[in-house]
């Protein structure tokens, strides 16, 4: 794999967001305020099942794992020191199988990692690498999670991703081909979720409805 600077992306969402004349939300904040009606459901049942505190020890300990597994595979993509910190080694094995499984072999260019995208005065992210994969141009995020995930569960991904392809493309004048998620879960088992062709486009209008309905709400 080899780093090719193609474009020129904003610095940060912080800089960016002052080059607007008005703050634009992120695309995170968009998914959460459009959340479906059964989803919302699904998430209020869980908490009350586990319980408040619990629910909200999960998510933070999850939220860690997962910012030190992407700082591991960042670290890895900029062949710097992979070595563990005391008390991180899940997340370092997690980041491995997302390396292995995933990027190894796969991928062919970075074009950047953490790459700040937005889309003119609708909304603004960051995905954790653009580039090329298998010969196609790539928009990647990785993702971990306590369990194996279903395709059917993984709407808010797949929403994400369209997300930021149509924000590419809109500024860069770009066609991406694909978005993938490259998943490892808490057991180290990996999995590959594909977003492409029709599915895509299903996805970007997806993604439309729900500023639609966003904006709507304001």
């Amino acid at each position: 794999m080899k780093w090719k600077k193609k474009f020129q992306y904003p610095e940060s969402t912080k800089t960016l967001q002052k080059s607007f004349k008005s703050k634009i939300p992120s695309v995170s904040l968009i998914l959460k305020e459009t959340m479906p009606e059964e989803k919302k459901i699904a998430l209020k049942n869980w908490i009350e099942r586990v319980g408040k505190t619990e629910a909200d020890k999960i998510k933070i300990d999850a939220s860690k794992r997962g910012d030190l597994m992407h700082g591991y595979i960042e670290k890895f993509l900029k062949k710097e020191n992979l070595k563990t910190q005391e008390g991180t080694d899940k997340a370092y094995e997690m980041a491995k199988v997302i390396i292995k499984n995933g990027l190894e072999n796969n991928l062919e260019e970075i074009w950047k990692t953490e790459a700040v995208l937005y889309f003119p005065d609708r909304y603004l992210g960051i995905t954790d690498l653009v580039g090329i994969m298998n010969s196609k141009t790539t928009i990647i995020d990785y993702k971990q999670s306590n369990n194996p995930k279903q395709e059917k569960y993984c709407d808010d991904y797949f929403l994400q991703l369209a997300a930021y392809i149509l924000a590419h493309d809109k500024v860069y004048n770009t066609k991406i081909s694909q978005g993938i998620i490259l998943l490892a879960t808490e057991s180290f088992m990996f999995q590959r979720f594909v977003l492409d062709g029709e599915k895509l486009e299903k996805y970007k209008n997806l993604f439309l409805e729900r500023i639609d309905q966003y904006y709507k709400k304001l």
